[in-house]
């Protein structure tokens, strides 16, 4: 499960990365390298006991769907993990605030609709908001969850 989630994340932010113009073409590796890690990251510490309903109504579970991008940028989850992307690739990767914000809201909400259009249309594959919240969370084993930040690293080669 956590290797499907880390592969759809890295194949939408590698596909926003790859055309954007304004990133240098040396840095694009990096960029989508630390996009990808700040993402999960970012999604991974903003998803506590205390907020689960709010991820899962941010993925269509509570209401209207998210695939509003609207709804899914004016969350408070979605801002949080934004505002880690942006400050990972000023930090890291060295784009300029007004790039690693664009960059942000672009990637943010495309990930997070991803997951709820998955999550949605899961047709028993698996991938369903419990296993989302219980990957994020770390909460199962290895298989299924484990450490996500050690899973990332390995599909970077680390």
């Amino acid at each position: 499960m956590m290797d499907n989630i880390i592969s759809m994340v890295k194949d939408k932010v590698a596909s926003v990365i790859g055309s954007d113009t304004d990133i240098p073409q040396d840095k694009k590796e990096e960029t989508v390298k630390t996009a990808t890690t700040s993402i999960i990251d970012g999604l991974k510490s903003s998803i506590k006991p205390d907020n689960i309903s709010s991820f899962t109504s941010l993925l269509g579970m509570g209401g209207s769907g998210t695939q509003d991008t609207g709804q899914v940028k004016d969350n408070e989850i979605t801002r949080g993990v934004e505002s880690n992307v942006v400050s990972s690739l000023t930090s890291k990767v060295g784009l300029n605030q007004g790039s690693a914000t664009k960059i942000a809201a672009l990637l943010v909400p495309a990930v997070i609709a991803l997951f709820a259009h998955k999550a949605k249309n899961s047709n028993g594959s698996g991938f369903d908001v419990g296993s989302l919240v219980k990957a994020f969370t770390g909460n199962g084993n290895s298989s299924s969850g484990g450490n996500i930040m050690e899973k990332v690293g390995s599909f970077f080669g680390k």
